[in-house]
């Protein structure tokens, strides 16, 4: 109604409300198709703020489904618009996360880690809770995917003490990860049952996939082999589901390293079917860098398990 009587200014809030909640509920398509809405009213208006705050959320989505030359498509927009934007407001700091999140994308860790870090400075600093979770969950991704388990753990801390447990389900969900990383299962276990308690009995889309990563790495760690390919298959089918592919090839890249460290028979073999699917997630996606770790891993599995 609102969008057909033209009020545009309430249609493209009420399209870009919709777009996060059917991305919440694993509903990409729709999600897309509601934040192209939003941005399409934004320009109508000639809104460059709004335009911007749209675009991030669109800019994220396409990130997540692999689409990373239409990402950086939007970052140069997102560009320009900063140009005829306010300096301050939720969407320069939207804005400056997903650009940080294109940059490690594309494996230009060092210039995407500080981009990360400053956003998520200059969100504590404001006292901006919203955009304070969202740099703690991006800049916290990152760090454990280089193996930064500490700096991700004073991150998670810092952002707890503030944010209060309310909005600790994927803080605890990451903290599972890194104290099984860190051999901690007592810690490990503890989180692991903080986060269920704050998923709550309906457990959201993507919370179920956190906690099934969260679940899978645990377990791995304590070589509950059974419970951990479960797991595993239960994250890597969200998603699959959703057309995920960014967290698709994570899900892969990270079994097909527990197989390696494991070493039992047929381990290799299976890491290397895994590593290869991965890799033909990353060309279509058109990540070279990721593509080329994921090609020298390869190298290094013997040729006697091809």
């Amino acid at each position: 109604m609102a969008d057909s009587s033209g009020l545009w200014m309430t249609a493209e809030m009420a399209h870009t409300y919709l777009a996060e909640i059917c991305y919440d509920a694993g509903n990409m398509r729709a999600a897309l198709n509601h934040i192209e809405r939003a941005i399409q009213l934004s320009r109508k208006m000639g809104l460059a703020n709004r335009e911007l705050f749209d675009l991030n959320w669109m800019c994220f989505f396409q990130f997540v489904q692999g689409n990373i030359e239409e990402c950086e498509r939007l970052v140069e927009r997102g560009r320009y618009l900063l140009k005829l934007t306010d300096s301050a407001g939720s969407a320069i700091l939207g804005f400056h996360l997903v650009e940080a999140v294109w940059l490690y994308g594309k494996r230009e860790i060092a210039q995407g880690l500080e981009l990360l870090y400053d956003t998520y400075e200059h969100a504590r600093q404001a006292q901006n809770f919203n955009f304070l979770v969202l740099s703690t969950q991006y800049l916290v991704e990152c760090l454990i995917e280089e193996g930064k388990w500490k700096e991700a753990e004073q991150i998670l801390s810092k952002t707890l003490q503030i944010v209060g447990q309310e909005s600790g389900f994927i803080f605890y969900s990451f903290l599972v990860r890194i104290f099984s990383q860190q051999n901690n299962p007592g810690d490990a276990h503890t989180m692991l049952e903080k986060a269920r308690v704050a998923a709550g009995p309906t457990i959201s889309f993507w919370d179920q996939y956190y906690l099934s990563f969260a679940e899978a790495t645990l377990a791995s760690r304590e070589q509950r082999w059974d419970e951990a390919w479960k797991h595993f298959d239960n994250a890597y089918g969200l998603a699959a589901q959703c057309g995920a592919r960014w967290y698709e090839a994570l899900i892969l890249r990270n079994r097909a390293k527990i197989l390696l460290e494991r070493g039992e028979a047929d381990d290799q073999s299976r890491a290397r079917d895994l590593l290869e699917k991965t890799l033909g997630l990353y060309q279509k996606m058109h990540l070279p860098a990721w593509a080329r770790l994921v090609e020298n891993r390869l190298q290094e599995i013997p040729a006697d398990f091809k």
